[in-house]
């Protein structure tokens, strides 16, 4: 959908006003953080994209909870080697 707005003065920078029916199409709220993104002579408005967590990112790659990978493959530390102490720490 194509639609003109008027490029306003606002401070030492400039503004363009968004339509509401964009707006709520977008979902977007006042004062929500936006990205713009220059894209072969124009101005591309988007969401930003959500930071995922590491749960997020290790349940996406292995398609497991990281509570469900540790029961599946428990830690094995039989070839663990204790070397004891090297200097003056302190335990």
């Amino acid at each position: 959908m194509t639609t003109e707005a008027v490029i306003s003065k606002w401070g030492n920078s400039i503004s363009v006003r968004i339509p509401s029916f964009m707006q709520k199409e977008l979902g977007l709220k006042v004062n929500e953080k936006v990205e713009l993104v220059l894209k072969s002579n124009s101005i591309v408005i988007q969401k930003p994209k959500k930071a995922r967590s590491l749960r997020e990112i290790v349940q996406a790659k292995i398609g497991l909870t990281i509570e469900e990978y540790a029961e599946q493959n428990p830690y094995d530390n039989s070839d663990y080697i204790e070397f004891g102490r090297a200097g003056r720490e302190e335990i």
